[in-house]
């Protein structure tokens, strides 16, 4: 909820990055079943070292499901996770007409599995 009266908070997107092939940035839309053929398909090609999922917030568990289905597909993978706590700015809208727009940070986790053979 909004802490202040005099702002409304306007959550804004995490920033876009764009991935290399080998990455998969898990989003609340990110369908399960579409991301593991896609990530086994370029584990069981090779070309590439590894493998990277990465999530924010609420869709960590998401994540970490995927990384253990892919693991459960194919038991030689290993799993390697690293998390973090990543800033997000939000927008605060005034209430009030004497009042100036401001931001304000917010800090959210953030996971990082790199799944390889080795």
């Amino acid at each position: 909820g909004n802490l202040n009266p005099l702002y409304v908070r306007q959550r804004r997107a995490a920033p876009r990055h764009h991935p290399a092939e080998n990455e998969l940035f898990v989003c609340r839309s990110t369908k399960h079943a579409p991301a593991i053929r896609r990530l086994l398909r370029l584990l069981d090609q090779r070309k590439y070292e590894h493998v990277s999922i990465h999530a924010l917030g609420a869709s960590i568990p998401s994540a970490c499901r995927l990384a253990l289905a892919l693991s459960a597909r194919r038991p030689a993978l290993r799993l390697r996770t690293a998390t973090s706590t990543v800033p997000l700015h939000d927008d605060l809208h005034p209430t009030a007409a004497h009042l100036p727009p401001t931001t304000q940070v917010r800090l959210t986790s953030a996971i990082h599995i790199r799944v390889s053979f080795s």
